[in-house]
């Protein structure tokens, strides 16, 4: 299970980076390509909470083999506490605050006023999600 979290975490980079590219290339003027960025957005951010997702479901299910679950839970912890288990460390910590920005970034792509800077932005939210 593992596995498919760090696949995860690996494709939502490759996809940020493409859709960081393409809205450079629609802040520039190709609106051609916004929905093709705004897919691999929306991509990034299902691969990112699927990442999210995947460290919950190895905390619960308290899979010791992974280092992180190892390191912050433990089997007589209330489950209120295993879930905070999952914001406990540096590498959660990060993975859970890159989820916030990429739906920071989905409402982003929601919303009709935002269309006027949706590329500028959502060029640099993918910045920060790399």
């Amino acid at each position: 299970m593992s596995a498919f979290g760090n696949y995860c975490i690996f494709a939502a980079t490759g996809t940020s980076l493409v859709s960081a590219v393409l809205y450079a290339l629609v802040w520039r003027g190709r609106d051609d390509l916004r929905n093709l960025a705004r897919t691999f957005f929306t991509l990034t951010s299902v691969l990112l909470a699927g990442a999210l997702l995947t460290l919950l479901y190895l905390i619960l299910t308290h899979d010791f083999r992974v280092a992180y679950v190892f390191s912050y839970s433990s089997t007589d912890l209330p489950l209120w506490y295993l879930i905070a288990s999952l914001w406990g460390g540096q590498e959660g910590t990060f993975l859970l605050w890159i989820v916030f920005v990429s739906i920071l970034g989905l409402v982003l792509l929601t919303s009709r006023k935002a269309r006027s800077f949706e590329a500028g932005n959502l060029f640099f939210v993918n910045l920060f999600i790399l």
